[in-house]
């Protein structure tokens, strides 16, 4: 049972100290999970969204002559080898294929179990406008978990504070 307030922090502290036995989490959670000592798996719920990495080459770069330097880094930075030194390092929950190839990378709880969530993802918008959902859609999941409204009445209020938000955004 869940406990009447919850907070990523109460769901971390009580997940550690074995008063529940799972929580609902994401990439940033694993440090704490591992200093804890807990034996995890990660199976993936429902579709979450996907954080869409980018690098790019601007038009400033190639003005200053400076984009076969930004390309060299870009290229660096990405190759399997590096990507396989941050996977073993940070232990982030997505890597390019090569580097998800290496064995001890594959090993990776976090690396493994995140990437099959992410395949069944959803790339998040790439807008400023994607940030007007995080408040409406937190507070409605609090009304529909506690039973201060039903969930038609929460995802309209969700929605209407969503679009007005990106209304003053405009």
């Amino acid at each position: 049972m869940s406990p009447k307030e919850d907070s990523d922090q109460i769901a971390g502290a009580d997940f550690a100290d074995g008063t529940c036995a799972m929580r609902w989490t994401g990439p940033w959670a694993i440090a704490g999970i591992e200093k804890s000592g807990i034996s995890y798996g990660i199976l993936p719920m429902g579709s979450p969204f996907v954080g869409i990495k980018t690098m790019m080459i601007t038009k400033n770069a190639v003005d200053r002559g400076t984009a076969q330097v930004a390309l060299d880094v870009i290229k660096y930075y990405t190759s399997a080898d590096v990507q396989k030194k941050i996977a073993l390092t940070n232990k982030p929950s997505r890597r390019r294929t090569a580097a998800l190839k290496d064995p001890a990378v594959a090993a990776l709880t976090s690396v493994v179990g995140f990437g099959a969530s992410a395949n069944l993802g959803v790339p998040m918008a790439n807008t400023p406008f994607a940030n007007a959902q995080w408040q409406p859609v937190g507070d409605a999941s609090v009304a529909i978990w506690t039973g201060a409204q039903k969930p038609d009445a929460a995802l309209a209020a969700a929605q209407t504070a969503i679009e007005t938000a990106i209304a003053a955004m405009k």
